[in-house]
């Protein structure tokens, strides 16, 4: 009985969710994103053993066929109920790691068949893996040698110390024999030898209240960080850092083979370790809120909330061969879409440069890509242009404004203080 009860549920996900479609790519190339009969708001996504799972506030689920049947593994998370709340999912060795919202870390050696639940309730953001140890990101810095059953705090030398003896951190990340971390103050430490001990560098980031700082691996010899709306890098093991792009909202990298993926508000790619980025988003994804990207195979996933202009979430796929095989180029009519000021109270203003005539719509959005507001929606001349905005009636968090002309779109944060 549990069998047949299995295999339906399987069948129905495939069932009940929408055809998969396809959308044109920038400048009338065509990019092959197909959507899968994953229709959930997925957080994460990984690729273990062959396998890609993808969680979120609906659980668990498991594809071994590139996505196109999924089936719900939460057999042992957060007590057995039937939708755990998985936050992040990372692949190490033959284990397989998740985060359960309230419940910490558990760890699967079949494939997510079956969890078990670490001694230690950990609540990480990123993992990383440098030698025989895994470390966790969870606002401070700990490490595991036995694959995550066991943790210990790995933050010697990172000051300033709070209450206790913990070292609040935000963002990490693992370069050849270097990892890299960043304190509440912004200052970066370095630790080459396993996390016994760090070093600070002379590299400081100001974090401004309510942001964080993010960390992420590109390659052997590159590092990217983000911090507020600003991309850098660093190709020295993060003793200098560059700056390479602005305009960029709260990201997820993944990097394979000289492509460079990064999802914010649609996906954007580099092929020059980040000198320049194109956008490949395609006329659907591109006002999606994406919230993990992966490569498996011969395949980009990316996984995006629900969105309010689309109507769509859930999982998409596209086949690397179209970002290698063509040539797809910006389109946006203007290069200088700025919001001032930033943070706001509220009140401020949206100023851009129009190369040709063009009908402009601004638009604000929460976090999940709901939109809020139409700021602006009418046709403009060539040249500078200025709109006002008031969001004052809104709380005080993070948005985004998302600018769109008749050649493309832009997203920048803006955060509300008042």
């Amino acid at each position: 009985m549990k069998t047949k009860i299995f295999i339906s549920a399987v069948l129905l996900i495939a069932m009940l969710t929408p055809c998969a479609s396809i959308a044109q790519g920038v400048n009338g190339n065509s990019l092959h994103w197909v959507r899968t009969p994953f229709s959930h708001d997925a957080e994460t996504l990984c690729v273990h053993d062959g396998f890609l799972f993808a969680g979120g506030e609906n659980g668990l689920y498991r594809s071994s066929d590139e996505g196109n049947i999924w089936m719900s593994v939460v057999n042992g998370l957060n007590g057995n109920t039937n939708s755990p709340e998985v936050q992040l999912l990372y692949s190490y060795g033959n284990y397989l790691l998740a985060k359960v919202v309230d419940w910490g870390i558990y760890r699967s050696m079949d494939n997510g068949n079956n969890w078990k639940r670490s001694s230690i309730p950990l609540s990480p953001f990123t993992f990383v893996t440098q030698g025989r140890y895994l470390f966790a990101e969870t606002g401070m810095i700990d490490r595991s040698p036995d694959s995550g059953s066991i943790w210990e705090e790995a933050d010697s030398g990172i000051t300033p110390k709070m209450a206790g003896h913990h070292a609040p951190c935000f963002g990490l990340a693992s370069i050849g024999n270097t990892l890299i971390t960043a304190n509440k103050d912004g200052q970066l430490f370095r630790s080459t030898n396993g996390g016994l001990l760090w070093d600070s560098t002379s590299s400081h980031f100001h974090i401004p209240f309510q942001y964080s700082l993010s960390l992420f691996t590109i390659n052997d010899s590159t590092l990217f960080l983000h911090l507020v709306d600003t991309l850098f890098r660093s190709t020295d093991f993060g003793m200098n850092w560059k700056i390479i792009k602005t305009g960029i909202g709260r990201p997820t990298i993944v990097a394979k083979n000289g492509l460079i993926f990064i999802g914010t508000y649609g996906v954007i790619l580099s092929t020059d370790n980040g000198d320049s980025w194109k956008n490949i988003s395609g006329d659907i994804i591109d006002t999606m809120s994406i919230s993990a990207l992966v490569i498996q195979d011969n395949y980009l996933f990316a996984s995006g909330y629900y969105s309010q202009s689309t109507g769509l979430a859930g999982i998409w796929r596209c086949p690397l061969s179209d970002f290698t095989n063509s040539v797809v180029e910006d389109k946006l009519l203007t290069d200088d879409f700025k919001i001032s000021p930033n943070p706001s109270n509220g009140r401020g203003s949206i100023s851009y440069n129009l190369r040709t005539a063009s009908n402009v719509k601004i638009e604000l959005y929460n976090s999940i890509g709901q939109v809020l507001k139409i700021l602006s929606n009418s046709f403009e001349q060539e040249g500078d242009r200025t709109s006002q905005f008031n969001i004052s009636d809104l709380p005080s968090q993070e948005y985004f404004i998302r600018y769109q002309d008749s050649k493309g779109s832009n997203v920048l944060p803006i955060l509300l203080l008042k």
